[in-house]
């Protein structure tokens, strides 16, 4: 497995980790009466705490997994010196025009989740939706486009991309 795959699968599971606890942490506010979609400002607070949790959440876990992966690479040669190690931690984490291509690929496909779901915020507004809803869908919009982006490089990395 390349360290693109690896490093999208710590960001996936980082990614899903989080819109999990954000889904569990709103609907227990709204089933126990502590929030209401009417309350805007109360859902935009409760959406940049969790954005900036989320920051640091990445930070976090790509540190550890390039942690992780010098370790990996320490085991792997145990006779291996210091300058080995960083020698072979360069090569491994170098991105070349594919990744770049899959990466471009991959934020086309998040930033079409990402549209789909700004139309559907705008649609529930003009149906009469609470200004909450419309500010949860922007947010799992945001969440699931980031996943789908990830989704998309994993699939590529496998599959191949042709520069077409």
């Amino acid at each position: 497995m390349s360290y693109g795959e690896k490093k999208t699968i710590v960001s996936i599971s980082a990614g899903v980790v989080l819109l999990a606890a954000y889904l569990v942490y709103t609907l227990n506010a709204y089933a126990a009466g502590r929030a209401q979609l009417a309350d805007m400002r109360l859902s935009a607070a409760t959406m940049l705490v969790f954005i900036g949790i989320g920051v640091g959440v990445a930070i976090v876990t790509q540190i550890a997994f390039h942690i992780a992966m010098a370790i990996g690479i320490a085991i792997r040669k145990p006779t291996a010196k210091d300058a080995e190690i960083e020698s072979q931690i360069t090569t491994e984490t170098r991105e070349d025009e594919m990744d770049k291509l899959i990466e471009g690929k991959a934020a086309q496909g998040g930033y079409a989740i990402v549209c789909m779901c700004i139309l559907a915020a705008l649609v529930s507004i003009l149906l009469g939706a609470q200004g909450g809803l419309m500010l949860n869908i922007l947010y799992l919009g945001l969440a699931l486009g980031s996943l789908a982006e990830g989704a998309v490089k994993l699939y590529l990395y496998r599959k191949g991309v042709r520069n077409a």
